[in-house]
């Protein structure tokens, strides 16, 4: 287990779910299939596969950025925000941010969708909601 400010880590994985320990930063999935990537309270930077990939934020997670989503197919779980159908448009902003899209929910942390570069093709169907 490394300490805090032990520098920049990186698991790579091919098992259908990893869960980030602290002071750990990147998850690299080099699996097949599906993947649920749970990052921690650091900015991760979170690679998905080929398959339908789940990426699950806790209460504060930091500045992430998802690399190889796909809109339709991959899913945000934010269920841990209380976020429902009805709700979503008034807790979540989905904005362009160049080559790629920002997902915040009105506090400091943030999504990055890395190449996702219009913020129109992500609707509440790419989360995992609430109800």
């Amino acid at each position: 287990m490394e300490g805090i400010g032990g520098g920049v880590d990186s698991v790579w994985t091919s098992l259908s779910s990893y869960t980030l320990g602290a002071n750990v930063e990147n998850l690299f999935f080099g699996g097949t299939g599906n993947f649920t990537a749970i990052g921690n309270t650091l900015n991760n930077v979170l690679v998905g596969g080929t398959g339908n990939d789940t990426f699950v934020f806790g209460a504060s997670f930091g500045n992430d950025q998802i690399i190889g989503f796909t809109d339709g197919q991959d899913r945000l779980n934010v269920s841990v925000f209380n976020i429902t159908a009805a709700n979503f448009a008034g807790n979540v902003n989905i904005a362009d941010a160049g080559a790629d899209t920002v997902v915040s929910f009105g506090g400091a942390d943030s999504i990055r969708l890395v190449g996702v570069a219009d913020a129109t093709t992500i609707t509440a169907t790419d989360f995992i909601l609430v109800g």
